[in-house]
């Protein structure tokens, strides 16, 4: 297995002299038996540099710990929903923030403070939320539009959401709804993973974002800039989607 030589920054842990470790050959070993034709075109997912050596953060917890340093210094009393909380980032944010209300969900997950269905967050009023991480879950969710709306609900006018999911750069249109797919192994050759419903094109992927009604703010390499995705191990075609309701 290929090990970086370069050392890096990461936010997560704090550590700017860390290297970072490749996606695990599981991944690729399943494209090539499935017959996935999309593996390496994930817009943000880097494949010699995905996890810090140290703390084991995956490349965009990097980047939402990174977007969280440098917007919420000093803030507090704030609410803040984190969905399918992400290990590293979750102890992240409870070191950098002092005083909020915190609070993580999960479908499934034994581990989290509410056990919540993205499509019908019940337990949550309207306009509670100041702001929430929504990571890599719209894939998995058979009506993405309505768990989108559902965010769209919960979330503070004025309020703001990391909201994010895989997507490919090789595709024009998302891939999903495929009737023929019907297995674990079809899900893999044609959506890249086993508990994947859909391949995400990100002119759909950010259609569906604001047709709930949220505003959309996009960063790329022209706002982060090519030194610090490289000083971060990140893609240059990484993206960062933050969502906000006006």
């Amino acid at each position: 297995m290929f090990f970086s030589r370069v050392t890096y920054c990461c936010s997560v842990c704090n550590s700017n002299n860390v290297h970072f470790e490749p996606l695990p050959q599981f991944y690729k070993e399943s494209a090539q038996k499935y017959g996935y034709k999309y593996f390496g075109t994930g817009e943000m997912t880097a494949l010699s540099t995905y996890t810090c050596s140290k703390c084991g953060a995956s490349d965009r917890e990097r980047l939402y710990a990174y977007y969280i340093e440098k917007n919420f210094s000093g803030k507090e009393n704030i609410v803040f929903y984190h969905f399918a909380p992400e290990k590293n980032l979750q102890a992240f944010i409870k070191r950098f923030f002092r005083n909020i209300i915190y609070k993580t969900f999960d479908l499934c997950a034994p581990d989290v403070d509410c056990h919540a269905d993205l499509t019908d967050m019940n337990m949550i009023k309207d306009n509670e939320c100041d702001f929430f991480i929504c990571s890599h879950m719209l894939e998995h969710i058979e009506n993405d539009r309505k768990a989108i709306a559902e965010l769209y609900r919960i979330t503070k006018y004025g309020g703001k959401g990391i909201l994010m999911a895989p997507i490919s750069t090789a595709i024009e249109s998302t891939i999903e709804n495929l009737p023929d797919v019907k297995t674990d192994e079809d899900r893999w050759k044609y959506y890249g993973q086993n508990d994947h419903i859909r391949l995400y094109a990100r002119k759909e992927f950010v259609e569906r974002i604001t047709q709930s009604g949220f505003e959309l703010e996009m960063y790329d390499i022209d706002n982060l800039g090519k030194s610090f995705l490289k000083k971060n191990g990140l893609k240059e075609t990484t993206v960062l989607y933050i969502v906000k309701k006006k």
